[in-house]
């Protein structure tokens, strides 16, 4: 098996104990660390993270992996467990935490905080953003050049001239058909509406992820930092009212951890309005 890194044998982790490996003091190139067989480094455009066991040869006797996505700088990336579904997640951590319990997930600035997936009328889905910060969110960067945009779910990129700045607290509408949802819905007078590129929301659920612009890889490919996931469904133990009964999805804590089914309801629509 191919290994890079050599946990010291006689290691002993106790139980619900941690333990820490830093680039520079014990797998990096510089480390000096006699572990570091084939010395690396974790790349912010995302990696993959491979723990085994002794091996006989053949397989080793314990495997864990963990893939993670591209990241911000100073951002660490953890486990999180939802017990709503007795499941976990491996996403952004709202602070560092060597070697003790891993902080709560990083939430924002920018959230989805409504889904309209499977309306009554065909066309009039939407998705309500809003942004929780206590900074006004501008969805381009000027430093790389790049729009925010859904890579996942609806296909989006946002405007670069004019871009879309939403000011503290700002909603921001995205629609499949303007027209349709407009002769569906009454949004609160301001709100601005967004007809995104292409795709349709699936009526049987599925991973919308909105996401900001990282950095290029070693191929130029553009590599984008979540900002928020929600992996949605049309069956329990998510609300059913959705999926056609005229309700919509509605976030639960804005704040709080968004890919967890514990923190969305069943709920009239209200599209651009506090719900």
């Amino acid at each position: 098996m191919p290994q890079k890194y050599r946990i010291v044998p006689g290691t002993i982790l106790p139980g619900h104990g941690y333990l820490v490996f830093w680039e520079d003091r014990h797998f990096g190139a510089s480390s000096g660390d006699p572990g570091a067989l084939i010395p690396f480094a974790l790349s912010e455009n995302g990696d993959s993270v491979h723990l085994l066991g002794p091996s006989d040869g053949v397989r080793p006797d314990y495997v864990e992996v963990e893939d993670f996505g591209a990241s911000e700088g100073g951002v660490s990336i953890g486990r999180y467990y939802k017990a709503s579904t007795r499941t976990y997640n491996f996403v952004a951590m709202a602070c560092p935490t060597p070697g003790a319990t891993n902080s709560e997930p990083r939430v924002g600035p920018v959230v989805i905080s409504e889904i309209m997936y499977h309306p009554p009328e065909a066309d009039a889905e939407y998705l309500e953003l809003i942004n929780i910060s206590d900074q006004p969110v501008t969805l381009w960067d000027p430093d790389r050049n790049a729009p925010w945009a859904f890579t996942r779910g609806i296909t989006h990129l946002f405007p670069r001239s004019p871009p879309i700045t939403l000011a503290v607290g700002e909603r921001l509408l995205l629609v499949k058909n303007a027209e349709v949802f407009q002769r569906t819905y009454r949004p609160p007078a301001g709100v601005r509406v967004t007809q995104w590129a292409g795709g349709a929301l699936d009526n049987a659920g599925e991973t919308l992820e909105l996401a900001q612009p990282g950095d290029t890889d070693e191929l130029g490919v553009r590599r984008y930092i979540r900002v928020d996931r929600v992996d949605y469904s049309d069956a329990p133990p998510w609300p059913v009212g959705p999926d056609g009964g005229g309700t919509s999805l509605v976030r639960v804590r804005e704040r709080a951890y968004g890919n967890d089914v514990a923190n969305w309801a069943e709920a009239d629509p209200t599209p651009g309005a506090n719900g």
